[in-house]
């Protein structure tokens, strides 16, 4: 398992923060996170990352990368890590989309693939899919603009349903970068259980569109 740019995940102090800080055209910049090549930064990421692992057995901390030899212990191991914080890249743990990925990358057709393999599902935009570099020695799939998310979706409906703002925000906002498989009905579905979503669920008509004369809207006095 990799880590997803693990050294950002250290949060630095305002001082420390500051001793980053470095020129631009546009002014003075400094990282609020822990950037990669400063010697510290590895030690620190080290740290934090052999004590969340601290005592799980047939487990082995490399750097960035941890190998764990029980297949029972992956489901309690992630969960730890997330608990502190420490995020994964969840497409490589993901058997049915990295089946996709490995298909994609042979070139088969749609038609070519079993009938029960995952990539079917895709079946509709399979010719408009896309690979691309990660940074962390993977691959994700892309359609357009937009993500196809693997098991991280979930987390992604979390923060989508964060502000409450209703299915037709929600939609727009995940259409604008993610997909998946019946991610409208993932949506639908959450809104319809969530109390708060339909206490407070917008019942009035959408305001009325208004007109501006040419002076209103661009022209400076």
């Amino acid at each position: 398992m990799d880590a997803v740019q693990g050294y950002f995940q250290i949060v630095l102090t305002d001082a420390a923060s500051k001793l980053t800080t470095f020129l631009l055209p546009w002014g003075k910049l400094r990282y609020l996170r822990g950037p990669m090549g400063l010697c510290s930064t590895n030690d620190i990421w080290c740290l934090l990352l052999d004590y969340v692992i601290f005592g799980f057995p047939w487990t082995k901390k490399i750097v960035n990368n941890i190998l764990t030899l029980s297949p029972g212990l992956l489901s309690f191991l992630l969960s730890q890590l997330k608990m502190n914080f420490i995020f994964l890249l969840i497409a490589k743990l993901d058997d049915d989309y990295q089946a996709v990925i490995s298909a994609f990358w042979s070139h088969s057709t749609i038609d070519q693939l079993s009938p029960s393999h995952a990539a079917r599902v895709y079946k509709n935009i399979w010719d408009e899919l896309s690979l691309i570099d990660d940074g962390n020695e993977g691959y994700l799939l892309t359609w357009g603009d937009r993500i196809v998310i693997p098991l991280t979706r979930n987390e992604i409906l979390a923060r989508l349903h964060f502000s409450h703002q209703g299915l037709t925000k929600m939609s727009l906002a995940a259409k604008s970068s993610y997909h998946w498989p019946g991610m409208n009905n993932d949506l639908k579905t959450l809104i319809a259980s969530c109390t708060a979503c339909q206490k407070y669920q917008a019942s009035e008509p959408s305001e009325p569109l208004q007109s501006y004369t040419l002076d209103q809207t661009f022209l400076l006095n």
